[in-house]
């Protein structure tokens, strides 16, 4: 019985594994029926897309990797707490690194989300 038992980081990686071919197969059925918008076309692929894919699909894979070692390491609650703060820390560098304007009351909610985590 223990021959046949997974460990935790085989499991993940079984699983991400797993969906990256379901999502494979839904692009390409996908692509299969009809070429509409927020699908790239073959020409957005030839012209750098795909690099730009392969690189989120990277950074998404370790990511999720990270918040699952993260995870083994802290209780749910604080796991939860730090994904939470980390939203709208994710807004404000955005806003930073593009230059977007941030509305009054989108500051608000921005402050109000980050103290509301850490009261």
């Amino acid at each position: 019985k223990s021959a046949f038992q997974v460990d935790d980081f085989n499991l993940f990686l079984q699983v991400s594994v797993l969906g990256a071919a379901a999502q494979a197969a839904s692009l390409a059925a996908a692509w299969s029926v009809q070429s509409g918008p927020g699908l790239p076309t073959y020409n957005d692929l030839r012209g750098g897309m795909c690099a730009v894919l392969l690189v989120n699909g990277a950074t998404f894979y370790a990511h999720s990797q990270l918040s699952q070692m993260v995870l083994t390491r802290v209780t749910a609650v604080t796991h939860s707490v730090c994904n939470s703060v980390r939203r709208p820390l994710m807004s404000i560098a955005g806003a930073i690194q593009f230059g977007n304007d941030v509305s009054l009351l989108n500051a608000f909610g921005m402050a109000m989300a980050t103290l509301g985590t850490i009261l």
